[in-house]
């Protein structure tokens, strides 16, 4: 006598009954997936917020050390920097204002 698999009682559902579980686990699996995508989004998004706001700080915080020092941008750094001094014009021997001798 061949066994039948286990079932709890009962006659066996038909095919009706079976198509109709068969798109309520489908439904079922589709919606999970899709609520599981959107939490790692919003953790994701979390996550990339906190980096940011990081971020941000740890420039804000260096940037008010550097200050504090004497080395930021205002006090002498590589842009905007101006150098003072006098200056002489050189002139060859009977060249004008304009004119430039020989050739260039």
């Amino acid at each position: 006598m061949p066994q039948e698999p286990f079932r709890l009682s009962g006659p066996r559902p038909g095919l009706l009954v079976r198509l109709a579980w068969s798109i309520a686990a489908v439904i079922v699996l589709v919606s999970a997936a899709f609520l599981g995508a959107l939490v790692f989004l919003a953790v994701l998004g979390l996550f990339v917020v906190a980096v940011l706001v990081t971020a941000v700080r740890i420039w804000w915080l260096r940037r008010r050390v550097l200050r504090s020092q004497g080395r930021g941008r205002d006090a002498g750094g590589a842009e905007g920097t101006t150098i003072e001094g006098d200056f002489v014009v050189v002139r060859r021997p009977g060249e004008r204002d304009g004119e430039h001798g020989g050739e260039r």
